[in-house]
C-alpha cells in the first residue's frame, strides 16, 4: 500500500488505523494502534469516532478495531 504523509491530526490517526489493520503481524499492528491511541489525545472524541467508523466501513472483516479503545484527556 501507498501511504501519504499525514497533513493534520486527522489523517495521522487515519493512517495509523489502516497501518494496523493492515499489519503483516499482531505485533505491528498493536504498535499501530497504540500510536493511534496517542493521536487521539489531539482530537475531539466525535472526530475519532467518525475516523474509527470510516476505517471499520472500509475493513468490515477487521476484528482489532473492537479493541481499540481511547481514554478522553484535556486538550
Amino acid at each position: 500500500m501507498n501511504y501519504e504523509d499525514p497533513k493534520n491530526n486527522i489523517e495521522a490517526l487515519t493512517l495509523a488505523l489502516r497501518l494496523a489493520v493492515n499489519a503483516p503481524t499482531r505485533e505491528k499492528s498493536e504498535a499501530a494502534l497504540k500510536i493511534a491511541n496517542e493521536i487521539c489525545g489531539w482530537l475531539e472524541v466525535d472526530e475519532v469516532e467518525a475516523v474509527k467508523a470510516k476505517i471499520e466501513k472500509e475493513n468490515p472483516d477487521f476484528k482489532g478495531l473492537s479493541t481499540f479503545t481511547y481514554g478522553e484527556t484535556e486538550h
